[in-house]
């Protein structure tokens, strides 16, 4: 289901946020935004057949540079 930014910086907090967008090189709202818009894609991918895979999701940084390439598009 959609997000909303506000939704996302919330989940987060503002500090991993700031993270985020620092490691993508965008502002603060830009990556809230982004990763709102990309959120239900990037979880479909993680979670195929919506179960979370076995052996986990991923590292932080594998999820995060899924997620950079997702905003890049």
């Amino acid at each position: 289901q959609p997000v909303s930014a506000d939704q996302v910086t919330q989940a987060i907090g503002p500090d991993t946020l700031s993270q985020i967008a620092s490691q993508l090189g965008i502002g603060h709202g830009e990556a809230a935004g982004g990763i709102a818009a990309v959120l239900p894609e990037l979880v479909d991918k993680l979670t195929p057949h919506g179960q979370a895979p076995t052996g986990g999701l991923g590292s932080t940084d594998a999820i995060v540079g899924m997620l950079g390439r997702m905003l890049q598009k």
